[in-house]
C-alpha cells in the first residue's frame, strides 16, 4: 500500500463523518463522501509540510464537503420546465414533493412584487442571501431587509 492509500485510510473517519453531517441538505451522504475523497486527493498533494497534514485537512476538508454540497444541491433545482412526456412523472410527485409546491405557491401568493418573486425563487433554489444579492443587483442586506418585510406580511 503506497503513501496516498495509507492516508486515505487515515482519513476515512474524517470524511464519512463530514458527509454525514451534511447530508440531507439536498445531497445524500454517499455522494458526499465521493466528492470528500476526491477533495482529499487533491487536498493532500497542496499541504508542503506532512507534520501539518491534520490541521490542513480539519480545516480545508469541511469547506469542500460543504461546496460540494452546495454545488449538488443546486444542480437537483435548476431544470424547472416540464417537457410533455415527462408530465405523468410529475404527476407521481412524493409527499415532500407536494408539501414543497404548496409552501412555494403559498409564499408565491403572499408575495406581491416581482422582484421579491426572484428573490424567493433564488432562495428555495439554493442561493444563499449573498449570492441571491449579487445575481439580483443589491446588497445582502437589502435582501436580508426584504425578506423581513416579507416575514411580516406574511404572519400579520
Amino acid at each position: 500500500m503506497n503513501e496516498i492509500d495509507a492516508l486515505i485510510t487515515q482519513y476515512r473517519p474524517l470524511v464519512e463523518s463530514l458527509a454525514r453531517r451534511y447530508a440531507g441538505r439536498g445531497a445524500e451522504a454517499e455522494d458526499l463522501a465521493q466528492e470528500g475523497y476526491v477533495a482529499l486527493l487533491t487536498l493532500i498533494p497542496k499541504c508542503r509540510r506532512r507534520d501539518a497534514l491534520p490541521l490542513f485537512l480539519k480545516k480545508s476538508l469541511p469547506r469542500a464537503i460543504r461546496d460540494a454540497a452546495r454545488r449538488l444541491r443546486r444542480g437537483s433545482h435548476r431544470e424547472v420546465s416540464i417537457e410533455a412526456d415527462e408530465l405523468e412523472e410529475a404527476q407521481t410527485l412524493t409527499y415532500d414533493d407536494d408539501a414543497h409546491l404548496a409552501a412555494l405557491f403559498l409564499a408565491e401568493s403572499l408575495v406581491r412584487d416581482q422582484k421579491d418573486r426572484h428573490l424567493l425563487a433564488l432562495l428555495t433554489e439554493g442561493y444563499s442571501q449573498k449570492e441571491a444579492a449579487a445575481i439580483l443587483g443589491m446588497s445582502q442586506q437589502a435582501v436580508s431587509a426584504r425578506l423581513r418585510r416579507m416575514r411580516r406580511g406574511a404572519f400579520a
